[in-house]
């Protein structure tokens, strides 16, 4: 029997990899996405048993709530066994120049999107089931980069619910944890302002603050596989950094 995924995020980058990499598996998969074209056209590559789709918002965490309960209410599928939160923002700003709104969506998109799925899923969650959660973070909550503080506090702020909801869940019930990476070879690092001042993103990286250079996208769906995989890390609460 397939597993049933819950995906966010999925349309590019992290998340757009893992749901390819999960094409073919007799999965059921369930997408929380803004906008249906992106993913319907990636969806055209991709093979499922069933794939059904929750339109929200992830800047509304109330409607986020909202409507996921409401298809966990209706759907004949019963509760995802995993669940992905690949979704994420970052808007670079600085202490002085901080916006409010800005702060608003990081925080909203980042965090509080993410708690509010949470919530729905433990709502209706059985003692005699299992469920598998991962969430993507970000080594800047454990390295702090100019520019990156908001940002890096909504992240800092996903990995402190996901140990406090750790140890409020039992582990045979739930699984939730976090991969906390460097810059990735993904588009959030294409289009950032780090590499919009670099030619050559990766050699820039190498010769300061990561060694190894951008993280082969590969390597971050190999991690993501070995947590929500039913035969995956058997921990609660655990905060990966990945480099």
């Amino acid at each position: 029997m397939g597993v049933h995924y819950l995906l966010t995020g999925a349309s590019s980058g992290i998340g757009a990899a893992f749901l390819q990499s999960i094409s073919g598996e007799d999965a059921e998969l369930t997408l929380i996405v803004r906008e249906r074209n992106r993913i319907e056209a990636l969806l055209k590559n991709c093979r499922f048993k069933e794939v059904e789709i929750i339109q929200a918002d992830l800047k509304d965490p109330a409607s986020v709530y909202q409507k996921t309960d409401d298809y966990l209410a209706t759907s004949s599928k019963g509760l995802p066994q995993a669940f992905l939160y690949a979704a994420g923002i970052d808007i670079p700003m600085t202490a002085k120049r901080a916006d409010l709104n800005g702060c608003n969506d990081l925080m909203n998109v980042n965090f509080l999107s993410f708690v509010m799925i949470v919530r729905a899923l433990l709502r209706r969650l059985k003692k005699n089931e299992l469920l598998r959660v991962l969430a993507l973070s970000s080594n800047t909550c454990h390295e702090p980069l100019a520019g990156n503080g908001i940002y890096a506090a909504s992240k800092a702020a996903m990995e402190s619910f996901i140990r406090s909801t750790s140890l409020e869940v039992p582990q045979n019930m739930l699984r939730i944890n976090a991969l906390a990476p460097g810059w990735v070879d993904a588009p959030m690092a294409w289009h950032s302002p780090t590499a919009m001042m670099h030619e050559d993103l990766d050699a820039y990286l190498r010769s300061t603050v990561q060694p190894r250079g951008l993280i082969p996208i590969q390597k971050m769906v190999e991690k993501i596989h070995s947590y929500l995989d039913a035969d995956g890390k058997k921990i609660s609460g655990n905060i990966e950094v990945v480099l």
